[in-house]
């Protein structure tokens, strides 16, 4: 499952050179990091309520299921393992991702027939959107600003 991510349409607009792409960039990065731990650590550490049942070849392991609309409950770790990010430039645009690359990773987010979403990837990128967005901002601001006091 992965997610795209550009950057504001505004800095979209404007003409930018290497030092501003090179800024957008690293703020791009920046906001790719903030969306990928908010993601895992939701699905490591959120709540859960769904139903307790035991579990392994014993029935001796206790897990607690996450409920409808909760992020999925971890137990091997494999999907906390998978979500991953990046961003690079592509003919004058930043675009980052955000990834799950387990095979399972979709069927929790969007739910499937039989099983309602525990969506965990798109609830940590509207969270972090609007921090973001300023990361990109203040990234290029804080470029410009370097070159305008020399």
């Amino acid at each position: 499952m992965l997610w795209m991510i550009n950057q504001p349409k505004e800095i979209q607009e404007a003409e930018l050179n290497a030092e501003t792409l090179a800024a957008l960039h690293q703020g791009m990065l920046g906001a790719i990091a903030l969306m990928v731990g908010d993601a895992k650590r939701s699905v490591a550490r959120g709540p859960k309520t769904g139903r307790v049942y035991m579990k392994g070849k014993n029935r001796n392991i206790r897990h607690q299921a996450s409920a409808p609309g909760e992020p999925p409950a971890t137990d091997t770790g494999r999907l906390v393992n998978s979500i991953v990010g990046d961003a690079k430039v592509i003919d004058k645009q930043v675009q980052g991702y955000l990834e799950a690359r387990t095979a399972y990773a979709g069927y929790l987010e969007f739910g499937t027939r039989k099983m309602a979403a525990r969506p965990f990837m798109t609830p940590a990128v509207m969270r972090n959107r609007d921090r973001a967005i300023a990361l990109m901002r203040e990234a290029v601001q804080n470029r410009a600003s370097r070159f305008r006091t020399k």
